[in-house]
Order: C-alpha cells, then sequence, then structure tokens
C-alpha cells in the first residue's frame, strides 16, 4: 500500500507454481489475485492442497515460505514508493497516529519498515499470522480510538473486510490502470497526493472554526 510491491509479490507467487504446469498456474495465479493480503502461509496451504492435492507438512510448508520471501524481501525494500504516500506520512504522522495492518510476517516486516526508514511514521507495525481485523480491533481497544473517526487504506480486498467487520471508513487504492476489485461505491484513489492535500485542509478547517 505504501510500497509499489504488487507485482514483486505476484511474481514470487507465481514462481512457486509455474512448474506445475499452465492449469495449476493460472487457478494458484487467480487464488493469489483474489486473496492480496492475506498470509502467504495461509495461500500456499490453500493451493497446494486445492490444486496440487498435496497437504504440505510443516517443513515443505517453511520451505515454500522461505523461496518467497527470498524472492520478496530485498525487491520491496528497494521498490518505489506509491505516489504521494511518503510526502502524506511526513506531513501527517507528527500529528495522526498511524498504524501498518499487513499479511507480510510481522519480523519480515518490521525488517522492511527499518530498511526504508519508515519507522518514526508510525505508532505500530503489525503483519501476520494474525488477521487483520484482529489486530486493528485490539489497537482500537488499546488506545481508546472511536472508529469513526479513523480510516482504513488499503489495496486488497483484505483491507476492505477488515474495514467493513469494524465498521471502519475505508479508502482502497486501484493502481493506475487497473480494475477496482472493491464493491461498487467504494471510494478509491490511485495515488496518495489528493489525500495528503485533504487532510491538511480538513485540519486547517477544523483549527478556523
Amino acid at each position: 500500500m505504501l510500497a509499489e510491491s504488487a507485482a514483486i509479490k505476484s511474481d514470487a507467487f507465481k514462481s512457486l507454481y509455474e512448474e506445475y504446469g499452465a492449469p495449476v498456474l493460472s487457478q494458484a495465479m487467480a487464488y493469489h489475485s483474489r486473496h492480496e493480503g492475506i498470509s502467504r502461509v495461509r495461500k500456499i496451504e490453500y493451493c497446494h492442497k486445492h490444486f496440487l492435492g498435496i497437504e504440505p507438512d510443516r517443513r515443505q510448508l517453511d520451505g515454500l515460505c522461505r523461496r518467497y520471501s527470498e524472492a520478496v524481501k530485498k525487491a520491496v525494500i528497494d521498490c518505489p514508493w506509491v505516489e504521494g504516500a511518503k510526502p502524506l506520512l511526513q506531513a501527517v504522522s507528527d500529528r495522526i497516529d498511524c498504524f501498518i495492518v499487513s499479511g507480510t510476517p510481522g519480523n519480515e516486516l518490521k525488517d522492511i519498515v527499518k530498511a526504508r526508514n519508515m519507522g518514526s511514521f508510525f505508532k505500530g507495525v503489525y503483519g501476520s499470522p494474525r488477521l487483520k481485523e484482529d489486530i486493528v480491533s485490539d489497537v482500537l481497544k488499546r488506545f481508546h480510538y472511536d472508529v469513526n473517526a479513523c480510516v482504513f487504506i488499503g489495496d486488497a480486498m483484505t483491507d476492505y473486510d477488515a474495514a467493513k467487520i469494524l465498521n471502519m471508513n475505508f479508502i482502497g487504492r486501484v493502481f493506475p490502470g487497473k480494475k477496482s476489485p472493491f464493491p461498487e461505491g467504494t471510494r478509491t484513489i490511485t495515488d496518495l497526493h489528493g489525500l495528503c492535500d485533504e487532510i491538511i485542509r480538513n485540519e486547517q478547517g477544523l483549527s478556523n472554526d
């Protein structure tokens, strides 16, 4: 959502299944596309079971996840920011509590955040294996936030689903030229420049009342 990592993750997932032939690869990639943002462990378990008829044991699953991580981690550290993401964080993070909630494993996520020098922008950084709705629910309770004053900004249906479960405002980010995965009527943006300007305008409006 903050870094242009979607294509990197898709290519890494593709590398796990292309050896099994076109039909399996097509099914696996369709599942990956529909379930962007969930834990890689859950996706690999599902694809192996339903498309290969294999129940991977812990050793096999760890090996597959390690292959995926090796293909993704350095590339995500080095990839560009989503347009407007860094200016947005620089503009609001000292006045608004910001959190990362991701399907990436927690330790790997923290390494990426540290390597990209993003840590100072966030009050908390949370990854899998916990579900996003459980993480956000805990954050809301722990810090006594009013859910109506919060917004979940995400680029995957798991983000949308988590927000709706918690009755939280949601804004979906859609890559330019790509079809929105979100239900009709969902507010979407292609970059974060306008959102930065909007937040600043709203804060100025509040201060002028």
